[in-house]
């Protein structure tokens, strides 16, 4: 009995820790199986998120053919919240348009509406879209320009948008007919998001034209900064449109400018000039720069010279 017994457990030690392996072999494959499906999972989550729309109201816009209305419309993105659009019409009859326009997002292989924010409006101006022909008024003839150029800054108008493809669509209406219509649009690409800070830009000013500023510094009253409005306020003894230029390290570099405005007055020796600007101003070293040739101070044949006066914030 005690061989038996004996024999009968010898046998069963190795099938015992056999059993004992598989089960662990088991539990480490099922293991990997478990977190190969979790980072699955985190996968398709991530994939879908990606694919979420950011837009929901589908276009419902069916464009115009070139046949039907030769007018083009290009948009050139000047930084990825500033976009200039250009109607241009290559027919031989006019047309209306207004300052409203609207903006398409392609996602999914479709276009989807951006919409404005609560408080964008556009006025019922309307406009003439020449085709380049003199047309009378009167006793005079004038050429209506076949070209129309407008600006919008997208962020201000629709908030802050994603890099992707956009488009923006125009409504014209011929001059001919009051209750035909016509849609067209231009495509463009946001390579960032609007709410990215657009990269300086080196100096475009040919340093050897620079003018050293003790020989004909700009005789500039005062330079103000007004931080509220984001508006320098300059005091000059005329207007001109000048060019604004921050130093960083040894370098000149271009700020991007919005506008200008301010007031103008013949019996006032100086002049306000107020130059909108895209972006706040930090501290440092700054220089304002005009253009002597483009400012009719040269002769025609004569290179440009630039006039600059520095200061510093």
């Amino acid at each position: 009995m005690t061989n038996v017994f004996s024999r009968f457990s010898k046998e069963r030690e190795p099938m015992c820790c056999a059993s004992l392996l598989g089960r662990r072999a088991s539990s480490r494959r099922a293991g990997r199986l478990l977190i190969s499906s979790i980072l699955t999972f985190a996968l398709l989550l991530s994939v879908t998120a990606c694919k979420k729309k950011l837009f929901k109201e589908r276009s419902d816009i069916d464009l115009s053919s070139f046949d039907a209305c030769p007018v083009e419309l290009t948009v050139d993105v000047v930084w990825n919240r500033k976009v200039n659009v250009t109607l241009t019409n290559k027919g031989d009859a006019s047309y209306t348009y207004g300052s409203e326009y609207r903006l398409e997002y392609r996602q999914s292989g479709e276009w989807y509406k951006v919409p404005f924010l609560p408080h964008v409006g556009f006025t019922l101006m309307g406009y003439t879209l020449g085709h380049g022909e003199p047309v009378t008024f009167g006793d005079e003839e004038y050429a209506i320009s076949n070209t129309a150029e407008m600006t919008y800054y997208l962020d201000e108008m629709h908030g802050d948008l994603p890099a992707g493809h956009y488009r923006i669509l125009s409504e014209l209406f011929p001059e001919s007919s009051s209750s035909t219509q016509y849609w067209i649009a231009g495509e463009f690409d946001l390579e960032r998001a609007t709410s990215e800070a657009e990269p300086l830009r080196k100096s475009r000013v040919d340093p050897a034209q620079v003018v050293p500023t003790d020989e004909h510094t700009l005789r500039i009253t005062s330079v103000d900064y007004n931080r509220e409005e984001n508006t320098l306020v300059i005091m000059y003894a005329r207007s001109v449109d000048f060019i604004l230029e921050m130093q960083q390290d040894g370098q000149w570099y271009e700020i991007p400018v919005r506008g200008y405005g301010g007031s103008y007055d013949a019996t006032a020796i100086d002049q306000q000039i107020d130059i909108h600007l895209e972006q706040e101003l930090t501290s440092g070293h700054y220089r304002l720069i005009r253009d002597d040739y483009l400012q009719g101070d040269e002769q025609e044949d004569s290179t440009s010279r630039y006039l600059t006066y520095e200061f510093d914030l």
